[in-house]
């Protein structure tokens, strides 16, 4: 291959990676507001999301 195709190739690939990056940036999801369970008989803790209720 000449010198040509490995830069048609760089930036084929370079225009993959920008795209990939840009896809991710607009189309991650919102973090969701967590809470804590602790139940401090048994000794542990949970998280659920904050829209959540609990019920013992």
């Amino acid at each position: 291959m000449n010198k040509k195709w490995y830069g048609i190739i760089a930036l084929v690939v370079i225009a993959a990676l920008i795209a990939t990056s840009i896809g991710l940036l607009v189309f991650t999801p919102k973090k969701e507001k967590w809470k804590w369970y602790e139940n401090k008989e048994w000794r542990y803790r949970i998280r659920y999301p904050a829209d959540w209720e609990v019920v013992e």
